[in-house]
Order: structure tokens, then C-alpha cells, then sequence
């Protein structure tokens, strides 16, 4: 475990994960189904759809993936970045794909032929895990693209000539 400074990058990518994941259990599917008396509003959370299934275990690795970056050193590091931006990608697209088929999803909710009246939209959850999507992925771009920290190596290698 390292001592020093708090990783940013990191972080970002351990909180863009929770997100991820909370905004997975909200709404992120609204279904308005309008009627000659008014309309009707429902909605379902991500967990409804395979890709809400598929983000949440995405937002989980990618929370993972940056605790684990804070917490671990430099030489672990370089395995844990891309792990985490791959996991902060898969994250983003399925949030974006969720966004792109809203509409597919009221199919078996409502039944095929019931869709005329039905208006499908995006939820609130799907836009947090967006956002949480957007603050993992650009953590984990700045954590891969990090520097090396001066003297890590040359402190290694000193004790270890020494011992």
C-alpha cells in the first residue's frame, strides 16, 4: 500500500462508478401512455433492460478499479488503469445504448400492438449514470496518462542493492 497523496484520478473513477451503479437502480426508463382521459406515466429502472444488467457490473468494476488505484503502488497501478477505463467505456456505452433503445424496451412492457399511444423517454437514472459514465471515463483516460512518481524506482532499486 502507498503512502503520499490522494490520487485524484482515481477517485473520479470510484465515484463515476457509484454513480454508475445508483443511477442503475433509479428510473431510467419513462413510459407515458396516453388516453382520450389524460395520459399515464410509468417507469422502470435499468435492471429491467440487459443493459442496465450489463452497467451495473461495469459501474462495480469501475468502482473497484479505482479504489483499488488509489490504494495500491505504482507497479499494481499499470495493470489496474486500463482495467478500469475498460470498464469505465463499457459503462458509458451502455448507458448510451439504454438512451438509443428506450423505446425497444416498452415493447414487452406494453405488448406490440399497444405501442401507438405510448411515449417512451429517458429516465433519471439513466442521465446520473451517464454522468457517473463520463466522470469514470475521463478519470481513468488522466489516470492511464499519468506520470510515473519521481523516485518510486530509483527507492526500490536502492534498497533492494542495499539489502
Amino acid at each position: 500500500m502507498r503512502s503520499g497523496k490522494i490520487n485524484y484520478a482515481g477517485v473520479g473513477v470510484a465515484v463515476g462508478g457509484l454513480f454508475g451503479v445508483l443511477g442503475v437502480y433509479a428510473d431510467w426508463f419513462k413510459f407515458t401512455y396516453h388516453t382520450s382521459g389524460g395520459s399515464l406515466t410509468a417507469t422502470l429502472s435499468g435492471t429491467a433492460d440487459w443493459t442496465g444488467q450489463v452497467a451495473v457490473v461495469a459501474g462495480f468494476a469501475a468502482l473497484l478499479g479505482g479504489a483499488a488505484y488509489v490504494l495500491l503502488d505504482s507497479d499494481l497501478r499499470r495493470v489496474v488503469g486500463p482495467f478500469m477505463g475498460a470498464a469505465s467505456a463499457v459503462l458509458l456505452v451502455m448507458a448510451v445504448f439504454g438512451a438509443i433503445h428506450a423505446r425497444d424496451v416498452a415493447v414487452p412492457v406494453v405488448g406490440v400492438g399497444g405501442l401507438r399511444g405510448v411515449t417512451a423517454s429517458w429516465g433519471i437514472g439513466l442521465l446520473v449514470t451517464f454522468v457517473g459514465s463520463v466522470v469514470g471515463f475521463v478519470g481513468s483516460m488522466l489516470a492511464i496518462n499519468e506520470k510515473p512518481e519521481p523516485g518510486v524506482v530509483a527507492t526500490d532499486a536502492a534498497e533492494t542493492t542495499a539489502a
